[in-house]
């Protein structure tokens, strides 16, 4: 049987990006699944360092955890998460919240996303 952990569905989520995220049409499923990719990494560092399952889904307040806790560089990412954590519910229900980005907003996001995704990755090092 094969160890399906959370770093296990943060890829696929990973890879799910990586394939769609240049297809048009698509963009708000690349931001939900920016969200999930990010808070699955950060609950999935979270329980191998500290032995804590968080049921948490605010991405603040994971990202909070690691950067109060020995990785302050991370705290830059804090605009970010809120953001993801927001587009979670504005781009996949029908809501009043739904902001029209324009082409290049999603790509600052899209490499935002990837900014941290390397900085979790190197984090998620310490663990493999």
């Amino acid at each position: 049987m094969v160890k399906r952990d959370m770093f296990y569905f943060a890829d696929i989520d990973e890879k799910f990006i990586d394939s769609t995220k240049d297809n048009e049409g698509l963009e708000d499923g690349v931001l939900v699944h920016c969200q999930q990719c990010i808070e699955k990494n950060l609950k999935a560092i979270i329980q191998k360092k500290y032995g804590v399952i968080s049921r948490e889904h605010n991405l603040v307040k994971l990202l909070e955890v690691l950067y109060l806790q020995g990785y302050p560089e991370l705290k830059k990412y804090k605009s970010l998460c809120r953001d993801l954590k927001d587009f979670y519910f504005s781009r996949r229900y029908a809501s009043d919240d739904y902001e029209v980005l324009t082409y290049e907003e999603y790509i600052d996001y899209i490499n935002n996303f990837y900014e941290l995704l390397n900085e979790l990755k190197k984090i998620r090092s310490e663990f493999e």
